[in-house]
């Protein structure tokens, strides 16, 4: 995280715990997952009411469609800039030092919900016409491969006006139903 920016060294006196949290994977390989506990922060958080999409509706969306391309935002949340006043509150420690977020962690309250709004703005007025988005994964749905291939560059190039990137090994392009 330190070498891809995500985190920085931190000097603020406060800190929340960080632990390695088992993750379950397909091939049985044991992963870990960092997080960090913000139970202190999220407690004083103001909470970000922005709605998370229904998954029977988005369902509903889609039925019928023929050709599917999923894609997977990489490292999703982490892609949101927290603004610099805010960086300090992030404080955690582990045993190589003492750090704090300069990207958006996990585990805060508002990620998912800030992730989303970001999402929707960026791919405004096409959710549920051409692509259905839930925080970092995208559906891209269509009757036809040519529809689909059109659906997914309009897509592919908002991202890239936008930054936002993609988990290529995460992601499947025109995919018969």
């Amino acid at each position: 995280m330190l070498r891809k920016g995500v985190i920085r060294p931190s000097s603020f006196p406060w800190s929340a715990p960080a632990i390695l949290v088992p993750k379950r994977c397909p091939d049985g390989k044991p992963k870990f997952r960092f997080c960090v506990h913000f139970h202190v922060p999220n407690s004083v958080t103001k909470f970000d009411s922005y709605p998370l999409p229904v998954f029977e509706e988005t369902t509903a969306r889609i039925f019928g469609s023929k050709y599917f391309s999923v894609l997977d935002c990489y490292s999703g949340i982490w892609q949101v800039c927290i603004q610099e006043e805010h960086r300090k509150q992030t404080a955690f420690t582990v045993p190589s030092g003492h750090y704090e977020f300069n990207r958006m962690p996990f585990w805060l309250s508002n990620g998912p919900a800030s992730f989303q709004r970001l999402m929707d703005v960026v791919l405004k007025d096409l959710v549920g016409l051409e692509w259905w988005v839930f925080i970092d994964d995208l559906i891209v749905f269509s009757e036809t491969a040519e529809e689909n291939a059109q659906s997914l560059e309009n897509l592919l190039q908002r991202l890239e006006k936008t930054n936002l990137q993609l988990h290529p090994e995460k992601s499947e392009f025109g995919r018969p139903d």
